[in-house]
């Protein structure tokens, strides 16, 4: 980039890289792909959420669909705070007299930059979680969340592309109290609507593929007809948002590549044989996931696309190597690996935690132990003593077992009559017969009398 004066003076010295320069160049490019993935779903599925509520259609299918698609933001938010620490700290690694330089310059802007995400988390939970609120104040904190999380990528371009314009670094004498946004740059406008319609993209896909393989469980099990028709709207219209932002890459990405130095165009169009492999590949492919979202199959056109994100990701990295290359060159710098050692070694042992945490978790319920049988009672003699067991006659402790079930079978049997009836109360004994019979000897009787 050509500058009136040498801005190597106000690079800082860099002494050394935490680990082998491919190893973290390579960790780099994988957890940064994934941080723009989520980067990309969350501000896209955001922006289409909020287009959703302002559409007057209140079915309760289209309302419970917003309710879930709304939930899943401040989820998709912790996720991709998460996933920003490990690209961040690689950076810093490889490129910290860059980004540290250019994260002082405009100090106010980065700093600021966690208490927007924590007021946009903050107004997407309030969406979530507060059912009592009326549509206007719902489409209002997701309004504003939104917003905020855009203001948020414009200063993260600002800080990726100050970090590879040290040229620009002399503005700080103009602007010292940590303001400075690198606006004079061409290359930053279109950059940044270069990332809003791979936002909205890719959240369109993120409507449109849950959609189409719910739409296809419901055809398989002949949901009901209004289930169907809402989920195939949905397919519409994410399909729709996806493959209107693609088109519209096509001009602004045409753009921001003619905003782009000179010596960075040659290297897309043969200067470097990767870098001009990425750039065709990623347009191929651009192309393969439109042609998927106009046939209406939405998980295609997500495979196309997910595959388009890090051609073009690799492709940013090459012509971020180029542009600092006269300044900078990490791999000849000296390795210190102790900082790797320990974050491999702490790395190992949270994996371990969690491997155990999983088992546990995993792990089935031990089985109810069955009931013991009741041990017998102590065995008393005549006199009231307890006799003690080895004085006792040896016998299972089953059959001693079965022998007190028959006894009280026994007992219970004697407490009934002859004829099956209870057994009434105790009497004066079987009648006499009556004396006016005369047939009992000893009476007056004939038999009496004749004995």
């Amino acid at each position: 980039m050509p500058t009136s004066f040498d801005p190597a003076p106000l690079i800082p010295m860099a002494e050394g890289i935490p680990g082998p320069w491919g190893f973290l160049a390579v960790l780099l490019f994988i957890t940064f792909v994934l941080h723009l993935l989520l980067v990309n779903a969350v501000l896209g599925a955001g922006f289409i959420t909020l287009c959703a509520w302002l559409n007057p259609d209140r079915s309760p299918a289209r309302v419970a669909d917003l309710d879930l698609q709304g939930s899943l933001l401040p989820k998709g938010v912790a996720f991709l705070v998460n996933f920003a620490i490990p690209p961040f700290l690689i950076l810093q690694g490889l490129y910290g007299a860059f980004i540290y330089s250019s994260s002082i310059l405009m100090g106010m802007w980065w700093l600021a930059v966690m208490g927007l995400v924590m007021l946009a988390y903050y107004g997407l939970y309030l969406n979530m979680t507060a059912r009592g609120l009326t549509r206007g104040a719902r489409i209002l904190a997701l309004g504003v969340s939104v917003a905020l999380l855009v203001v948020c990528s414009f200063i993260f371009v600002n800080n990726l592309t100050l970090m590879q314009a040290p040229g620009r670094w002399e503005a700080y004498a103009r602007s010292a109290g940590g303001v400075l946004l690198n606006l004079a740059d061409p290359q930053v406008v279109p950059r940044w609507l270069h990332v809003l319609l791979a936002s909205l993209a890719v959240g369109g896909l993120c409507v449109a593929v849950p959609a189409e393989l719910r739409l296809r469980a419901l055809q398989r099990e002949n949901g009901p007809a209004e289930s169907l028709a809402c989920q195939e709207g949905r397919k519409r219209s994410g399909l729709r948002w996806f493959s209107h932002s693609t088109l519209a890459q096509f001009p602004v990405g045409a753009w921001f590549l003619f905003s782009l130095p000179r010596e960075q165009q040659a290297l897309l169009f043969g200067g470097d044989t990767a870098a001009t492999a990425l750039f065709f590949t990623s347009l191929a492919l651009a192309g393969a996931a439109l042609m998927a979202a106009f046939r209406r199959n939405a998980v295609r056109a997500a495979c196309a696309a997910l595959l388009v994100v890090p051609c073009m990701a690799g492709m940013r990295f090459l012509l971020r190597a180029f542009t600092i290359s006269p300044w900078y060159k990490p791999v000849v710098l000296p390795v210190d690996l102790s900082a790797l050692l320990l974050f491999g070694g702490s790395a190992l042992v949270s994996a371990y935690i969690l491997y155990r945490l999983a088992l546990l978790y995993l792990k089935p319920p031990l089985p109810v132990p069955a009931a013991r049988p009741a041990k017998p009672e102590p065995a008393l003699s005549a006199y009231g003593e307890e006799i003690p067991e080895d004085a006792l006659p040896e016998m299972p402790f089953d059959e001693l077992n079965s022998r007190e079930a028959a006894e009280r079978e026994d007992s219970s049997e004697g407490a009934e009559g002859p004829d099956g009836g209870a057994k009434g109360p105790a009497g004066p004994g079987p009648q006499e017969p009556n004396s006016q019979d005369g047939d009992a000897p000893g009476n007056g009787g004939p038999r009496g009398r004749n004995a």
